[in-house]
């Protein structure tokens, strides 16, 4: 890449040579590719202090428990202003939502499909059914052609269809639409534990500084899927500290700040968004409990390697870059 070079550029090529290699990589990236060294069994905690930002990063690419299947408005939804400046989310209680609690946040629930059919109710039914019940859930389904929108109008949902703009702009869909104090994500193919919120929520509310918590998470081999080259045994067996939309619970000021998933990145927005939420300074917390199954099918984009490094590697030379631009400026710690 043009311009990295000196120093910038060994510590890029040695990261480089870490994530072809399968390592988790701290020299030059600010996470753990590898989803971070705390197991669920250790109670590890982690918490980055807010720091100096760069102001240029922030300009960056950004109920009820019925279970019963009927079919529910979408609501309206807001109007956005593209991916290089999130809107603030505002009059979260709006339209057909209750004024949460003060001791139980509303949560809006992101949930982006494309032709997902036959995961997409698990997913769903793992949300509806669990034990926190104020949330919002909004579907946004980019273009399926496999009836994946006929399975979400089965449920308490908002639904919206929208051209396929990928996972990240279906995310970025769903933060516009949120009308909750916390926002959260489900990928259609995996599934949350019944507890998710309810262990993750007060962690996060109880504390006014925190921007994001991540929890961890367990990935499930479905039958005849063979363990992916990459993973270490452990991801199956005690899990780890969950780098996926799945684990994350933030507050939307931390889309207010730093922007939402930038969709240049097809396999790696995620990780992209939370590279960039720890390069701005944004204060988090490792929840130490496994909430998230992630499903490993085999057509999943993680599962791509070959895709999933190349989107790596151009989010850590981005990171590089930006480190660098706030060093010149003055912004770095």
């Amino acid at each position: 890449m043009a311009g990295l070079e000196g120093h910038g550029a060994e510590r890029t090529d040695g990261a480089a040579r870490g994530v072809r290699a399968g390592r988790g990589v701290r020299s030059g990236l600010p996470l753990d590719l590898r989803c971070g060294l705390a197991r669920s069994g250790e109670g590890r905690r982690c918490a980055v202090e807010r720091g100096r930002r760069d102001p240029r990063a922030l300009s960056h690419p950004r109920g009820q428990r019925d279970l019963r299947p009927r079919r529910c408005a979408s609501g309206s939804a807001r109007r956005g202003r593209g991916v290089a400046s999130a809107p603030a989310i505002r009059d979260r209680h709006g339209g057909s939502v209750s004024p949460a609690p003060a001791d139980q946040p509303l949560v809006s629930v992101v949930v982006p499909v494309r032709n997902n059919a036959g995961f997409l109710g698990a997913a769903l039914r793992s949300i509806l059914g669990g034990e926190y019940r104020n949330h919002e859930v909004i579907v946004v389904d980019n273009d399926s052609s496999d009836g994946s929108g006929d399975v979400a109008r089965q449920f308490p949902v908002r639904y919206v269809r929208q051209p396929d703009r990928g996972q990240a702009g279906g995310r970025n869909r769903g933060i516009e639409m949120a009308r909750g104090d916390l926002i959260a994500f489900l990928d259609s193919d995996d599934e949350w534990t019944p507890d998710k919120l309810r262990r993750q929520v007060p962690e996060l509310w109880s504390d006014p500084d925190l921007d994001f918590n991540v929890a961890h998470m367990r990935a499930v081999l479905e039958p005849g899927v063979p363990t992916p080259p990459w993973m270490p045994p452990e991801w199956l067996t005690e899990g780890v500290c969950g780098w996926l939309p799945g684990a994350l619970l933030a507050r939307p000021r931390a889309f207010d700040r730093i922007g939402l998933f930038d969709p240049k990145y097809a396999a790696t927005s995620d990780t992209d968004w939370f590279v960039r939420a720890q390069d701005a300074g944004l204060k988090w917390r490792a929840f130490p409990e496994v909430l998230l199954r992630w499903r490993i099918h085999g057509t999943n984009q993680s599962y791509r390697r070959g895709e999933l490094q190349a989107d790596l590697l151009s989010v850590l030379r981005a990171s590089v870059v930006r480190k660098r631009q706030a060093a010149r400026s003055g912004h770095a710690g």
